[in-house]
């Protein structure tokens, strides 16, 4: 826990946890269908001439009834819309085929994209009813909950209550005024661009989807130093055979691990691809490939063309997944264009083709770009659907009472999530130069290789060093190896033997206006030295190497609170000795050492879900709703996160206390 700057809450826990040209638009979801070609081009079928009589009296005219043969006469040939219902219906992978062909006519193709999810009334009313239950709920008495026949044990119960009390702290932070506002009005989630060639693939993303402004090419990435001028905010991603490793990610900032080379995607980032009309399983894991591509990648016999039909007058196959029992998709497929999926819909199924219930999700193309004779879906909305929430209340007060119908019907389901995914560039028959697939780091920069887990610095072949642990509980405290303490003198661990010893690591001192700033983290550590300090605790202040005493010494008197400091000696530009051997090289943190001279807590150690344990312990026992709001007042988030870390370190302060 830094003191002299206060530790960002996320970074503390960051160990645990076209321009559109040459295309015709078309919009209409699931009628939606392609323009007519130009007049110049259009072609239709030679027109029979009507019959005409000779000049002179009109004659009326008869049909000559055929000689009789002994033979069947031959039956009218039947007309085109009878011909159509008697057709052979294509099979699963004719429509795959025609799927995959009709993007081939993009490639190269380069989409950037914007993903957005909005919340319906439906859905805030439902969790709200869901909070009323998880309140009523946290209020019953152990032995009260019976699972299976068994009322549940005191450990069981605990437990149960404490799932509970994280949902309700959850539930109350996204039912809160702002986050209500925001959902209803609708959120971006990704905003990226994507290009490949069937055989390659390169991607960018900005770290802050939400601001539209920001352009995802600021500049060329060559010269490789480019990457660290231009694209701090920014993440690339290129998956090339003629890279070793194929993929090679750049993250940007300054801390270790700028880059990252793997096998696959998955190995750096996840992101949700645009339908690309391909599904390369060397590139990326399933998770990540739009839902219209696994669907026309499927094994076929997964489907079934069960049927044609029409829409507004155009003519749809309709594929149902084949299932015995459970959820089963029905898909719309438009052969005019390009046999895009213009609708898919997921329902329950008891047995084989009946629906017991109405589909609870749909996907749907809302608008298709026709370009270079093939069509690309524009616009694509996802919706989730929820039994209205009002109806489903009432259902269940008058179950309650004892007044609901036996035959009463389920509550109907509406609208409750909406995920809306936009092309906003579309660029067919993209080239793309070598150098953003070859996407070379900076020399010296710091990347991982996925594959050995090792860390190396670009233009070094040789991996460096594995990177330290922070020092365990229970492990004998290393000497500190400080440059020199604020009162001159000369002292290590050994000068106190028999007493818990609290070290607080800060970082370097910077800016006076920044150190100046950490009014209450300050008074948190006066309360623990006035708590612990009579009880023979020492509390040592390391701060980062390369600070100045001076700037030290005016920093505690600014402060208002005196503890033995000292200043971290130096290994590198970039850690101290004492930080990496206690906390694996970070700048600050803050570790307890028995009166054994063993450490008995540092929380840089503790592993993602242990740590987040005791954050979520803490602001329970301060009823501090979790997790705190990400746009919460700053000020207001800054004391509940310092006021859950004092909470933790006085406790484990107490415990050593309390070990003889």
């Amino acid at each position: 826990m830094p003191v002299g700057k206060s530790r960002p809450y996320g970074r503390l826990l960051s160990a645990l946890f076209a321009v559109l040209c040459g295309f015709t638009v078309v919009v209409g979801g699931f009628n939606a269908r392609a323009a007519d070609p130009p007049a110049a081009k259009k072609q239709t079928a030679p027109q029979r001439k009507p019959a005409t009589a000779p000049q002179g009296k009109p004659k009326t005219a008869t049909r000559k009834r055929p000689a009789t043969t002994g033979k069947r006469t031959a039956a009218p040939r039947k007309r085109a819309a009878a011909s159509r219902k008697t057709a052979k219906l294509p099979s699963v992978k004719a429509i795959q085929a025609a799927y995959h062909k009709n993007f081939t006519k993009f490639m190269p193709l380069g989409v950037e994209y914007r993903m957005t999810i909005t919340d319906t009334e439906a859905a805030i009313e439902t969790e709200r009813q869901r909070l009323k239950e998880k309140q009523a709920f946290s209020k019953a008495n152990p032995g009260s909950i019976v699972v299976n026949g068994k009322a549940l044990d005191e450990a069981q119960f605990k437990e149960t209550m404490r799932h509970v009390g994280e949902e309700i702290q959850y539930l109350t932070q996204t039912l809160s005024d702002e986050s209500v506002k925001k959902r209803l009005k609708g959120w971006v989630i990704q905003r990226p661009y994507v290009w490949t060639d069937g055989q390659s693939l390169h991607l960018r993303r900005s770290n802050n989807p939400s601001a539209s402004d920001d352009t995802l090419f600021p500049g060329a990435v060559t010269p490789p130093e480019k990457l660290s001028e231009l694209y701090n905010s920014i993440v690339l991603a290129s998956w090339s055979k003629d890279n070793d490793p194929p993929l090679r990610c750049w993250f940007g900032g300054n801390a270790p691990g700028q880059g990252r080379v793997a096998n696959v995607l998955n190995d750096c980032i996840s992101i949700s691809l645009p339908p690309m009309g391909i599904v390369k399983e060397e590139w990326t894991h399933k998770r990540d490939w739009h839902e219209w591509d696994l669907l026309m990648t499927a094994d076929p016999s997964r489907f079934k063309v069960v049927k044609r039909t029409e829409v507004k007058g155009r003519v749809m196959y309709v594929m149902d997944e084949v299932v015995e029992k459970g959820e089963r998709a029905r898909v719309w497929i438009d052969p005019r264009q390009g046999c895009l999926p213009l609708r898919m819909e997921w329902s329950y199924v008891s047995t084989a083709d009946k629906v017991v219930t109405p589909f609870h999700r749909d996907l749907q193309i809302l608008a298709v770009k026709k370009v270079a004779n093939g069509f690309y879906p524009a616009k694509i909305r996802r919706r989730d659907l929820i039994p209205d929430a009002k109806i489903a209340q009432k259902q269940r007060e008058e179950f309650a009472a004892g007044t609901l119908a036996k035959d009463a019907p389920r509550p109907p389901l509406v609208t409750g999530r909406v995920t809306a995914w936009e092309a906003t560039k579309f660029e067919p028959k993209k080239a793309i130069e070598p150098a953003a697939l070859a996407l070379a780091f900076p020399k010296g920069a710091l990347y991982i290789n996925a594959v050995d887990e090792r860390t190396y610095r670009a233009g070094d072949s040789q991996p460096l060093p594995p990177a330290p642990q922070p020092i365990q509980p229970s492990q004998v405290a290393p000497p500190l190896k400080i440059a020199a303490w604020i009162d001159g003198k000369s002292r290590n661990l050994d000068n106190f033997k028999g007493k818990v010893v609290v070290l607080i690591f800060s970082q370097q001192l910077g800016d006076p206006k920044e150190d100046e700033e950490n009014h209450d983290a300050v008074a948190a550590m006066k309360k623990l030295q006035s708590k612990f300090g009579p009880r023979g605790v020492v509390i040592l202040e390391i701060f980062g190497a390369g600070s100045d005493m001076q700037r030290v010494r005016d920093f505690q008197k600014a402060r208002g609170w005196e503890a033995l400091a000292g200043i971290d000696e130096a290994v590198n530009p970039y850690a101290g000795a004492t930080a990496l051997n206690y906390l694996a090289g970070n700048d600050s943190g803050f570790v307890v050492i028995g009166r054994d001279g063993r450490v008995t807590f540092n929380f840089d150690a503790l592993e993602e879900e242990s740590a987040m344990q005791l954050v979520v312990e803490a602001a329970e026992a301060l009823s501090i709703p979790w997790p705190l709001p990400e746009d919460g007042p700053e000020e207001q988030v800054n004391r509940q996160q310092l006021q859950i870390f004092e909470y933790i370190f006085n406790k484990q302060i107490e415990q050593a206390v309390k070990k003889k």
